[in-house]
C-alpha cells in the first residue's frame, strides 16, 4: 500500500474552488478523473448533494438568469438528469446567439453537468441552424468535450465528461422567487 498523498491542512470545498473562477478541480493533478483506483475503490467520491457546490451552482444560475431579456429564461429540472434548460421565446437571431455564448460561459464556471438543453419557439430561422451557433459557442470552453443532438425546437447538449459531483443529485433546488 502506498503512503498517504500529501495535501494541504484543510482541502478547500468545491464552493471555495468555484468562488476562484472556473471550476477547479482539487484532485485534478493527483489523477484522471476516469481513473480507478487498483484496488476497487473509485478514486473519486462525489460530494453529497446538500454540499456547498450545489448552492453556489444554483447562485450562479440566478446570477445568469438575470444578465437575460424577456425573451430568455433559465428552467430548472425540465428532465431528470437536464439541471437547466434555456428558453429562447420570440428572441431576435442576435439575442439568442448571445445568449447562447452567455449560457456556456455560465457552463463553464460549474461543474460540468451531464446534460443541458436549449428551446426555441418562435425564433425567426434559427431552429434549424441553431446547432451550429450552440457548438460554436461550447466550442469556447467544451472544445470536443459534447454531443449536440438537434431535434424539432429543441437542442439537448450532452457533456462527454460530466463532473462527479453530479452523480446522485436528482434535480437542481429551484430557487424561491422573492
Amino acid at each position: 500500500m502506498s503512503g498517504p498523498r500529501p495535501s494541504p491542512s484543510r482541502p478547500p470545498t468545491a464552493a471555495e474552488d468555484l468562488r476562484g473562477g472556473d471550476f477547479q478541480d482539487p484532485d485534478a493533478t493527483h489523477h484522471d478523473d476516469r481513473s480507478v483506483n487498483t484496488r476497487g475503490r473509485a478514486a473519486r467520491v462525489p460530494p453529497p448533494a446538500d454540499d456547498g457546490w450545489l448552492r453556489d451552482v444554483v447562485e450562479r444560475s440566478q446570477a445568469f438568469a438575470l444578465l437575460l431579456p424577456a425573451q430568455i429564461r433559465l428552467e430548472y429540472n425540465q428532465e431528470e438528469g437536464v439541471p437547466f434548460t434555456l428558453v429562447m421565446s420570440r428572441a431576435t437571431p442576435a439575442m439568442a446567439i448571445r445568449a447562447m455564448m452567455q449560457f456556456s460561459d455560465f457552463l463553464s464556471g460549474i461543474p460540468t453537468p451531464p446534460s443541458t438543453r436549449v428551446e426555441l419557439s418562435s425564433v425567426g430561422n434559427l431552429d434549424r441552424t441553431f446547432s451550429s451557433n450552440v457548438a460554436t459557442a461550447l466550442d469556447r470552453h467544451f472544445p470536443e468535450g459534447y454531443l449536440v443532438e438537434s431535434e424539432p425546437g429543441r437542442i439537448n447538449i450532452l457533456f462527454n465528461e460530466p463532473h462527479a459531483a453530479w452523480e446522485g443529485v436528482a434535480e437542481v433546488p429551484v430557487p424561491q422567487e422573492e
